[in-house]
């Protein structure tokens, strides 16, 4: 299930801050370091926008954004930044 909030990402982990509307908002605040993400892609299902990330943890989560270039090409940035290699 894709989740809506806001998203910020820093140089050293993607952070996940859902909308007041989201159930069980306390249990969904994520913080992911950006060393365990192994995968970040754009997908689209109909008229959701989503960017979905593959964590070293096994899962996949996906985040609603209209922002997708840009969180994508962040996380790519922070990456760098800690001498990680880029995402494919």
């Amino acid at each position: 299930m894709a989740r809506g909030g806001h998203l910020l990402v820093t140089t050293t982990e993607v952070i996940f801050e859902p909308h007041a509307m989201n159930l069980n908002s306390e249990r969904s605040r994520l913080r992911i370091p950006v060393v365990e993400i192994l995968a970040a892609r754009p997908k689209t299902f109909i008229l959701h926008v989503t960017v979905v990330i593959s964590t070293a943890r096994g899962g996949d989560l996906e985040f609603v954004t209209w922002s997708r270039r840009k969180i994508l090409a962040a996380i790519q940035q922070a990456r760098a930044a800690q001498g990680l290699p880029q995402l494919m």
